[in-house]
């Protein structure tokens, strides 16, 4: 319909947070027709990275729901291994230190335990009820469009 009207379809999710937003540092995900997505793509620019996904409507979407997965996923396991550290014993600054030197290094253990967790602020902006609905999303699309099961 919105074809026939001469009207184009772009999607463009970001990603980064507040944080990302004011620094003009977020992750654009755009997809559409490569004609129309360049047209718009300096104005994109202006607030973040621009990447572009596909030609089909709805792939930056898809991009953004991986993302948010993996960002979960991150977030879940860092809670989870600080924990046991801590149980165990370990001081939680020189936990983040080693994990941040080695393999384990993460957005969450980069930036949001050092600033928002350990000092107990919890104030990061996205709550988990959203993380939540995300890899519901994420698991559900993966599944409906391409028979991924993710657990």
């Amino acid at each position: 319909l919105l074809k026939s009207r001469g009207i184009v379809q772009i999607d463009s999710p970001v990603s980064g947070g507040v944080t990302g937003a004011s620094k003009g540092t977020l992750a654009v995900m755009v997809s559409g027709p490569p004609t129309e997505v360049d047209a718009v793509k300096p104005a994109l620019a202006v607030f973040g990275k621009v990447f572009f996904i596909g030609e089909h409507a709805g792939a930056g979407q898809t991009m953004k729901l991986c993302n948010n997965f993996l960002s979960a996923a991150a977030m879940t396991a860092t809670s989870e291994a600080m924990v046991m550290g801590v149980k165990a014993g370990l001081d939680p600054r020189i936990m983040l230190d080693v994990i941040n030197s080695g393999s384990g290094r993460n957005t969450a253990t980069e930036d949001k335990f050092g600033r928002v967790v350990l000092p107990r602020l919890f104030n990061l902006g996205f709550t988990t009820g959203l993380m939540t609905k995300d890899v519901k999303l994420c698991r559900a699309g993966g599944h409906e469009h391409v028979g991924a099961r993710l657990h």
